[in-house]
């Protein structure tokens, strides 16, 4: 790779590029298009390689959708994406970040969140969509205080 993947908000014509991303990354595609506007994305060479994005819930948010697509897996692309998604919540005034996960949490630890139980996330959060996806039941649940 002659150079590092750019991080720019997500536009309305990512989103197939994206759609596909996250089905390759095996993630649930629900709710992300009513979110699409709160989400970033990593392009190399015009091609998307990568997306996070965050639901906001009054002052807190839910991060979701973390892909990486495979030859840009390892290179830290994904930490560089949850840094960007973070700072844009703070700077957006949001105050807690939340996620659920069943792959990344060595990597969300290192970046300062840390797993709780799931009945302690305010109840508009669990309302959300991404916590009622069937799939996401058993995942863990990560905070950050933001």
């Amino acid at each position: 790779m002659n150079h590092e993947p750019h991080i720019d908000p997500a536009l309305p014509q990512d989103f197939p590029a994206a759609r596909e991303l996250l089905a390759l990354c095996r993630l649930p595609l629900q709710g992300v298009e009513d979110h699409w506007n709160r989400f970033l994305v990593a392009r190399h060479d015009g091609n998307l390689v990568g997306c996070v994005g965050i639901e906001i819930y009054g002052t807190a948010c839910v991060l979701r959708s973390l892909a990486v697509a495979p030859p840009f897996r390892g290179s830290g692309l994904g930490r560089r994406l949850m840094a960007a998604i973070i700072g844009s919540a703070r700077d957006s005034g949001l105050t807690d970040a939340y996620g659920l996960t069943a792959t990344a949490e060595r990597m969300m630890t290192r970046l300062g969140f840390r797993a709780i139980p799931r009945e302690t996330v305010p109840v508009e959060v669990r309302a959300s969509r991404e916590f009622h996806i069937p799939r996401c039941s058993s995942a863990t649940v990560i905070h950050l205080r933001l």
